[in-house]
């Protein structure tokens, strides 16, 4: 698997993080922030499949995202918090958890508790703020739903990946 530095570093600071190494991490993440403008917390639980677009330029997770494998996320994405708000399932959480085999386009905000299903594809640009179900394709602001994909569409779709 090719991993670029940015995910090189995050999966570094993880490992210091988990070893209660705390200050190496954070100088790991520091030199993310700064040399590459992405803002991909220690605390964040990143598969370590997923891989950033552009080498992650200005990336931004809160600390508290999960990201599943296989997962592509493009630049400019912003996987955040939104003061406030529960998940519709009732539960309690802040931040975004997003499935297995997601693509995330450029410039979109998936903002607040909510999850993101596997094999979904989220348009560059979209700004989602509510649950996107397995093999949906949303777009838009607020993000809407505008395909719902096969099992075998979507499975084609990742190999252009």
């Amino acid at each position: 698997m090719n991993q670029n530095i940015v995910m090189k570093m995050y999966n570094f600071s993880r490992k210091c993080y988990e070893k209660r190494l705390v200050f190496l991490a954070r100088m790991c993440w520091m030199f993310n922030r700064i040399i590459f403008c992405a803002d991909v917390p220690y605390t964040a639980k990143i598969d370590p499949t997923v891989r950033l677009g552009h080498n992650g330029l200005g990336i931004v997770m809160h600390v508290d995202t999960i990201v599943g494998a296989n997962t592509l996320i493009m630049q400019n994405v912003t996987l955040g918090h939104n003061f406030g708000r529960t998940r519709e399932d009732g539960t309690t959480g802040t931040s975004p958890t997003i499935g297995e085999n997601v693509f995330i386009g450029a410039n979109a905000c998936v903002l607040g508790p909510v999850k993101v299903g596997n094999y979904a594809q989220i348009a560059a640009g979209s700004i989602v703020l509510s649950d996107v179900p397995e093999y949906s394709v949303v777009a838009g602001v607020p993000a809407k739903i505008i395909k719902t994909l096969t099992e075998e569409e979507a499975k084609y779709s990742m190999t252009k990946w």
